[in-house]
């Protein structure tokens, strides 16, 4: 069974609904967000914290009190500013189960530390992308810009780890994934986010999971008829 993760984008103590990765729409109350997906039954939240670039570093603390203030049950990532071991502490005393990294992906002895402190199952690399021309050109937080090459990031990560591979240009849109990423990605553990629904089969597809872009959020049952295999979400989106 596919594992469905429900995604919380957070800007200025707000969560918003993206569409490609520069347009936002005001969602409201992150607890609010968290609430819903804990209702409709997902598996997993990932909650991903855009700082501005003046704002001070590491995870955002008041975003973090909010999801352990959320009493929710579905286990929680928390993605945004995690560059050492103090801030993954931070994550898991309020509650994070799990850490999304993306700045400190190019730094390997970094992810290494990390991972030997929570363990890989612990940590998701983050990997929002565009296609460039005949390349993918991979996010970079601390940069603010799609630049390095997916085969240069992969080559010095640990094997287990699992990756988002978010598709930049699909995201909160009806034009679908990238699929032809995936053979650069053969046998690793992967997560995919953004325009995957509208070509994904449920049965034949053997990944960890899917992000389901938020703008489905308020589809009624709308996770439980994913998780069935219904071509509901097809007819819908």
């Amino acid at each position: 069974m596919v594992r469905l993760i429900g995604s919380v984008f957070v800007y200025r103590g707000v969560a918003w609904q993206t569409f490609g990765y520069d347009s936002y729409r005001p969602l409201g109350s992150i607890r609010n967000i968290l609430k819903i997906y804990d209702r409709h039954g997902v598996d997993e939240i990932i909650v991903s914290v855009r700082s501005d670039p003046e704002a001070s570093k590491g995870p955002d603390l008041e975003v973090l009190e909010e999801i352990r203030s959320s009493n929710i049950n579905t286990p929680v990532v928390f993605s945004g500013g995690i560059r050492s071991i103090e801030d993954v502490r931070k994550c898991l005393l309020h509650g994070v189960e799990r850490v999304g990294l993306n700045a400190c992906l190019y730094y390997p002895q970094k992810v290494k530390d990390i991972v030997d402190y929570i363990g890989v199952q612990g940590v998701i690399a983050v990997i929002p992308f565009v296609r460039k021309g005949k390349i993918f050109a991979c996010f970079n937080s601390s940069h603010r810009e799609f630049s390095s090459g997916l085969d240069g990031l992969l080559v010095d990560l640990p094997k287990d780890i699992e990756f988002l591979l978010h598709d930049a240009d699909s995201d909160g849109s009806t034009e679908g994934f990238s699929w032809n990423i995936l053979p650069l990605t053969a046998d690793r553990k992967i997560l995919l986010q953004g325009g995957v629904l509208q070509e994904f089969n449920f049965q034949k597809n053997n990944f960890s999971g899917i992000v389901i872009e938020n703008r489905l959020l308020w589809s009624e049952c709308v996770i439980q008829k994913i998780k069935d295999g219904s071509d509901y979400l097809h007819r819908r989106v």
